[in-house]
Order: C-alpha cells, then sequence, then structure tokens
C-alpha cells in the first residue's frame, strides 16, 4: 500500500487564501486524495506534508471542500476521501468523454480471452488516472489499480506505454519533473524508466516485471488517434509466474487487435 510521497517545498504562509492561488491550492489537494483513491485517504496531517501547505490553510480548503461534498471523512480515521459531488461531476464528464464506452467491449474482451485484469489509462497532465477495469476469470487477479487511481505518469504499464508514444524528447522531460515523485512507487529511477520507454518504443508495447508490484507483471499499449498521439493506453496484469513467454505472445497479439480495431473507430474508419 502506498501512504506516503516527498514532500513538495512549502508554500509561502498567508493569512488568507484567495483568487486562482486558492483554486490551484484545492485542486492539489483533490489530486493527491484521487491518488489515494484505492486506500483509506488522506489525514489533515498527511496532506499538509504532500502539498506544503500550512495546516490552517490546508484546513479551511479541506472545510469548503467537505461542504459542497467534494470530500468526505471517514468516521474512524478522520481521512479525507472524495464526496459525491465529485462522483456527479465525473458522470456529467463522461457524457463528453466516451472513450470507456468506445474502449468497453475491447477490455471485455481482453479479460475473457486472456483471463487477466485490463485497465484504461487516460493521461492527465503530468499523471495518469485509471478510468476503467476489467477483472478476468484467472482465481488470481493483479488488482493493483482502482478506477480512479492516479499516478505519475509512467509508474505502471499503460501509463508507461503512453510516455513511450510521446516523443523522445517531451517523454525525457516529463520522467525529467515526476522524479522526485517516483521513490514510493516503483524501484526505477528517471533513467530506469527511460530505458523502458526506448524498449516499448522498439517492440511497440512495454512490459512491467515486479518494478511497481514485486509479484506482477504487466504489458501496456496505447490507443493513438488519428494523427499518431496517444490518447489513452490498455494493460494486462497478471501474476508474475502466469506470464510465461507464450502468455505474453499472446496478450500482446489480442492486445494489437483490439486496439487496432479500437484506432479505426476512433479514426472514422471503422464501424
Amino acid at each position: 500500500m502506498i501512504t506516503s510521497r516527498r514532500a513538495k517545498p512549502k508554500s509561502p504562509p498567508a493569512e488568507k487564501v484567495t483568487g486562482t492561488q486558492s483554486i490551484q491550492r484545492a485542486i492539489d489537494i483533490l489530486h493527491e486524495i484521487a491518488s489515494c483513491a484505492d486506500t483509506e485517504g488522506l489525514r489533515l496531517s498527511d496532506l499538509c506534508a504532500r502539498t506544503g501547505l500550512e495546516r490552517p490553510t490546508a484546513y479551511r480548503i479541506l472545510a469548503c471542500l467537505e461542504e459542497n461534498q467534494m470530500l468526505v471523512r471517514a468516521p474512524q480515521s478522520r481521512s479525507y476521501q472524495l464526496g459525491p459531488s465529485i462522483f456527479h461531476l465525473g458522470l456529467a464528464a463522461t457524457q463528453h468523454n466516451s472513450l470507456s464506452n468506445t474502449c468497453a467491449f475491447a477490455l471485455d474482451s481482453l479479460a475473457a480471452e486472456t483471463g487477466n485484469t485490463v485497465f484504461l489509462t487516460v493521461r492527465n497532465g503530468n499523471d495518469s488516472v485509471t478510468i476503467d477495469r476489467r477483472v478476468g476469470t484467472f482465481p488470481i487477479q493483479a488488482l493493483t489499480l482502482a478506477v480512479g487511481a492516479r499516478r505519475p505518469l509512467g509508474i505502471g504499464a499503460g501509463s508507461l506505454a503512453i510516455l513511450a508514444a510521446l516523443p523522445d524528447a517531451e517523454a525525457r522531460t516529463l520522467i525529467s519533473e515526476n522524479a522526485a515523485r517516483f521513490g514510493p512507487y516503483t524501484d526505477l529511477d528517471g533513467e530506469g524508466l527511460n530505458a523502458l520507454v526506448k524498449q516499448g518504443r522498439s517492440k511497440g508495447y512495454v512490459v512491467n516485471v515486479g518494478h511497481v508490484t514485486a509479484e506482477v507483471t504487466a504489458l501496456g499499449m496505447p490507443i493513438r488517434n488519428r494523427f499518431g498521439s496517444p490518447i489513452g493506453a490498455i494493460s494486462v496484469a497478471a501474476i508474475r509466474s502466469r506470464m510465461t513467454a507464450e502468455q505474453i505472445a499472446t496478450c500482446v497479439q489480442l492486445m494489437s487487435e483490439q486496439i487496432r480495431q479500437l484506432e479505426n473507430i476512433i479514426s472514422g474508419e471503422g464501424k
């Protein structure tokens, strides 16, 4: 379970948080809590350490977000979690973002054919977000990410596949900018991730062997728009003992077929 992240430099003390600075700080808090969507949430002290905000400032922002039901506090731990208003906003956004709907059949098919867990990932700035997941039929599943989980771009097979599909200069810049955040998530440093990105470009897919979760191997492949830019990625994850060379080859073939169909649909060439 990931419980910590290297703290950002603290912001200068402020008696009152106003304007765009207040908005940005609220967004930072929501992003931090979203990054722990698959855990019990974050306490006030955790959020202060992660964002660099002074306790009174963080508390005022949290109180406002809680009042508007964007956050809720767990009764026992008093940790903050995303609230129902965020869910409602997400539902509204779904009406304008049909990638999950477009990919639903591919995710279902891959989970059924491989027996493994399948994830759909998109980029959000310097991060990646898991927006959908399917669970396969094999008795032991690699449920490494919950829907809504946020990670630095490059952490996890789907996230890494998006990074590998970007121009080299952009990918290297993103890895450099995220380098200080990698520690809690992976045993790789920036150079290690650059090496995986390079391998991913040559193969057309990425392989993450235990670099995020020790006993899990995952494959990631980007989904590109008609201009060749990555708009998301599909990844398939399983326990390492299950991901033999034969299983990897099978998964890659099935993923390639599904993504080729998806890209035809997205570009308007498919039905």
